[in-house]
């Protein structure tokens, strides 16, 4: 073959953990995490090219944003603060109004909205770049670059993005999810599960160990 071999990406998950929700159509593969790291970090899908996913989504915040409000393509402003993206391989609700239930879903939904994305101004540019008309070739097996192949790598990529080292998780991991926390920690863990402070019917499910 004309194109490179891609193997299975292995997804390293603590056994306390939901089972990953990873579509048949999409599976995990090397290459395709990197392309999809790629194209995050890479402006070149906005309609102007000035605004990556990492724009809104920084690492050093949890992939989120520290502002109220992101910018997007055009000068404008998102109309939400722009949510994290760990742990998303572990739930089928995305955005504050769970208006999407697939992580492809969300991908396109976002790209379209803070990116103006649109593939008959994207597919030129990619094609203009060697590194990624071969990892598209080796991921895909195919040199026609589509609106699909792109947003699952971006979903898969987004995938990887595994949070499990935390005080909470490392008790977790040895069965007394307090054994870490201290007392402070201990007592807003109690006011997070009850009534009182009502966190919980909110901020509820598989991200919330």
């Amino acid at each position: 073959s004309k194109y490179d071999s891609d193997k299975p990406y292995s997804l390293n998950v603590p056994s306390y953990f939901p089972k990953p929700i990873i579509p048949a159509d999409n599976p995990l593969t090397e290459n395709k995490v990197l392309l999809g790291r790629m194209l995050f970090y890479d402006p070149i899908l906005s309609l102007d090219s000035s605004v990556s996913c990492a724009s809104c989504h920084e690492q050093q915040f949890a992939f989120g944003d520290n502002k109220a409000l992101s910018k997007k393509v055009g000068h404008g402003s998102t109309k939400r603060n722009s949510s994290v993206l760990f742990n998303l391989a572990f739930t089928n609700s995305f955005f504050w109004d769970g208006r999407t239930n697939t992580l492809e879903a969300t991908c396109l939904d976002a790209l379209i909205d803070e990116q103006q994305f649109d593939i008959k101004f994207v597919k030129p540019r990619i094609e203009k770049r060697n590194e990624y008309k071969r990892l598209f070739g080796t991921v895909y097996k195919n040199e026609n670059i589509t609106e699909d192949q792109i947003i699952k790598a971006l979903a898969t990529f987004i995938r990887t993005m595994v949070s499990a080292n935390s005080t909470l998780d490392k008790g977790k991991k040895e069965g007394d999810p307090e054994k870490y926390l201290s007392v402070a920690a201990r007592k807003g863990k109690t006011l997070f599960e009850n009534e009182d402070a009502d966190c919980f019917h909110c901020h509820g499910g598989s991200n919330n160990w």
